[in-house]
């Protein structure tokens, strides 16, 4: 995606191919799943035979393969493999590959009730599918937000449960955590969990804690979807047509996940299952890590520039590769000016300030104070993001226990929402950062939900609906505002007295909960202790200490700040009880953003934050034309993906066949229930603002969707290093 000739706009254009990608799925009629009259699942990509490393080896089909390989590898384990086993672009068999034909035990509740349970000869239950079922008594639940059932009978004992019935459960076990699901673990189950209406479930809630064995098929390599026909053409096969193949063929393979196999395999580090390193490719081998492109000795090139210098957190710096095809084909005239790239590290941003009006540097990030100085400048830019910045809360209440200092007052909903409210967005944006607008909304302005109008996410109806909502902001006759687009531009998410309110009733359920009236301290995880952590952080503590009070945590809350650079790690493992936190990304692709970023696990797995909140235990009723279906969040999101999900596809069909507007309105209503229930608080929707240097010129000056300021590409310079070293010092902004 490049600046296109009138320079206001993108155009999509061929490099590491020589032509766009061909749709060939009739040709495959009756492999890789595909069958007669379908189409966008097969695609042939003619590859440019001009592309090498740059030590001048050839990059052809095979070494895409192989990259793909690699990034499957079931014993690497790599994070971003799911680009390529879930989502809208999820190549044939690539699942199936990466898990390498293991069993999960997954909740039988997402797919049976008690009811449809089969009883066997032996009188051993399974599914009516055949597949076997545990009941699992000690080990992690979602029904339970990842605890076990054993953990709150330890915990609450016969204040809540059948001690009596559950000894005699686990007497029934060989494992020590499940017995094989029969008339007497049922019973037996169903004696502990309806003991006490404080528990609050019934019988039929028995099937929350049956789990059935979901075995992953093993797929050989050759069974996934992607293939070197010849040297120079690559098919690629993917689960679910592509929708606007147009657009999103090119979209999805913008990037590339190319490896250079000797570099590769030497960064390669084997072990067994004890952490003991073995022999590349051993039998017994458990797992793989890699230093690939960590230095510059693990670094290779197949682009513009070479990566030639690198210092931890001090310098990084690309030089040209004379090796690249642009600069020879004939295809890229004054295109990619720039020789040599070098970003510095400077930790102080006066210093860096200092740096750039020296000329020393050629942009600079500004800061509040800055705009005082600067805002008239004509060489100031405001850059728009994707991203959304948030408190994240941990919501497990098991593990705010482990905290300690009374946390699990988190696990409370309306101390969440309470705190939400507290927060003054606008008077937060406009005195601690430069350019952030205050956000409402998990996804921001930058997505687009139809890539062939432009039209944005959150200016749509549905989305606008949502946060009017979500804020309880009520309009039409005899509200204070006429229509929703009245409505929408008056959210603030800023209401202290109904914020006090709510503090009122979440201190009168952790009373209840067994709080002594003590000393409420909630560790608020940041990534340095510089000037303005510490100013935001005690902007949050204000904030917080003053909605409290009036109510019974006056003068007993309180905020403490850890500075953690590895904070969003110890969120994983639920080590922490708020942190920053923000997502984004993938702007022309809004409708993935849920499950990709807050709805695959609750528990450090993947990329959600929220630890705790378990969106497959959050059922959501949502009616489609004349169709109502319940399914869980998660489930929800995984469609929204473009993924598999046998509920919904069999009463809706697949997400994609909807048209643009339908989407908008299905995923508007989840992103609204995942807000609802304030396990994240979004505070602000992320811009730079950031000052050129008088030596260069982008291409243009109006940020462009995917194109930004046209980049390093479009870059042109007013002076040779030698002429700005004469002048730079007389430079003014």
């Amino acid at each position: 995606f490049v600046l296109n000739s009138t320079a206001d706009g993108y155009t999509i254009i061929p490099e590491a191919a020589v032509a766009m990608p061909k749709d060939v799925t009739s040709d495959y009629v009756g492999q890789y799943g595909i069958v007669e009259g379908e189409s966008a699942k097969a695609w042939l990509i003619k590859l440019n035979p001009a592309m090498t490393w740059s030590d001048g080896t050839p990059i052809n089909a095979e070494t895409y393969v192989y990259s793909m390989q690699q990034l499957l590898d079931p014993l690497a384990l790599n994070r971003r493999a799911d680009s390529f086993y879930s989502g809208d672009f999820e190549v044939v068999n690539a699942k199936n590959y990466f898990y390498d034909g293991k069993i999960s035990w997954d909740d039988a509740a997402t797919l049976w009730t008690l009811a449809d349970l089969v009883k066997g000869d032996d009188g051993v239950y399974t599914t009516p599918n055949g597949k076997a079922l545990e009941l699992a008594f000690d080990l992690p639940l979602s029904w339970l937000s990842g605890n076990s059932l054993y953990d709150y009978v330890a915990y609450y004992q016969d204040a809540l449960f059948d001690v009596e019935s559950f000894m005699a459960l686990i007497a029934l076990s060989e494992d020590g955590a499940t017995v094989p699901v029969t008339d007497e673990s049922i019973a037996l189950l169903q004696a502990v969990i309806t003991y006490s209406a404080d528990w609050g479930e019934t019988a039929e809630d028995a099937i929350n804690y049956i789990l059935y064995a979901n075995a992953l098929p093993t797929v050989e390599w050759d069974e996934v979807g992607i293939k070197a026909v010849d040297d120079y053409t690559l098919l690629i096969v993917v689960t679910n047509p592509v929708a606007e193949p147009e657009f999103y063929m090119p979209y999805n393979l913008s990037s590339t996940w190319l490896v250079k196999q000797d570099l590769y395999e030497a960064c390669q580090t084997w072990y067994d299952v004890d952490g003991n390193v073995v022999e590349a490719g051993a039998e017994n081998a458990f797992s793989i890590t890699n230093s690939y492109c960590t230095s510059v000795e693990t670094s290779v090139s197949y682009g513009p520039y070479d990566l030639t210098y690198y210092e931890l957190d001090k310098q990084i710096t690309f030089e040209r590769n004379n090796t690249w095809f642009g600069y020879s084909d004939g295809k890229h005239y004054g295109q990619y000016q720039t020789d040599k790239i070098s970003c510095q590290v400077i930790s102080e941003h006066k210093t860096a300030l200092q740096a750039f009006l020296a000329g020393e540097v050629d942009g600079i990030g500004l800061d509040s104070t800055d705009m005082e100085t600067y805002a008239s400048s004509d060489r100031l830019l405001y850059t728009p993001e994707s991203y959304t910045t948030k408190l994240t809360f941990n919501t497990d209440k098991a593990k705010l226990m482990e905290l300690g200092n009374n946390a699990h007052v988190l696990a409370i909903q309306e101390f969440r929402n309470a705190f939400s409210l507290a927060i003054d967005r606008e008077l937060f944006c406009s005195s601690y950062t430069a350019s952030h607008e205050p956000g409402y909304g998990l996804l921001n302005y930058m997505y687009c939900y139809n890539p062939f109008t432009g039209e944005l996410y959150r200016n749509s109806d549905s989305a606008k609906k949502a946060l009017v909502d979500l804020y309880g902001i009520k309009y039409g006759d005899g509200e204070d505002f006429a229509d929703l687009d009245e409505a929408y531009d008056a959210i603030t998410g800023y209401d202290p007295t109904a914020a006090t309110a709510l503090m009122k009733t979440a201190a009168d359920k952790f009373l209840a909960d067994g709080w002594d009236g003590s000393e409420i301290v909630l560790d608020f995880r940041v990534y340095s202790s510089d000037e303005i952590y510490v100013k935001m952080f005690t902007f949050f503590d204000t904030a917080l200490k003053t909605v409290c009070e009036g109510t019974p945590f006056e003068g007993k809350i309180s905020l403490k700040m850890t500075e953690d650079p590895d904070y969003y790690e110890t969120m994983y493992s639920g080590n922490a009880a708020i942190i920053f936190s923000t997502w984004g990304g993938a702007a022309m692709s809004p409708f993935t953003m849920l499950y990709q970023c807050y709805c695959d696990d609750a528990y450090g797995a993947g990329n959600q934050m929220e630890y705790g909140f378990d969106t497959s235990m959050v059922n959501v009723e949502y009616t489609l034309g004349d169709v109502t279906v319940t399914a869980t969040l998660q489930q929800w999101a995984l469609w929204c993906n473009g993924s598999a999900v046998e509920v919904l596809d069999n009463a809706l069909g697949k997400f994609a066949s909807y048209d643009y507007e339908v989407r908008c309105e299905v995923f508007a209503h989840l992103e609204y229930v995942y807000l609802s229930h304030f396990t994240t608080v979004p505070l602000y929707y992320r811009n730079g603002a950031s000052l050129l240097s008088r030596k260069v010129d982008y291409a243009v000056s109006q940020y462009l969707q995917l194109i930004g300021y046209g980049g390093t590409r479009f870059m042109t310079y007013n002076y040779t290093d030698a002429e700005w070293a004469t002048v730079k010092g007389d430079i003014s902004y």
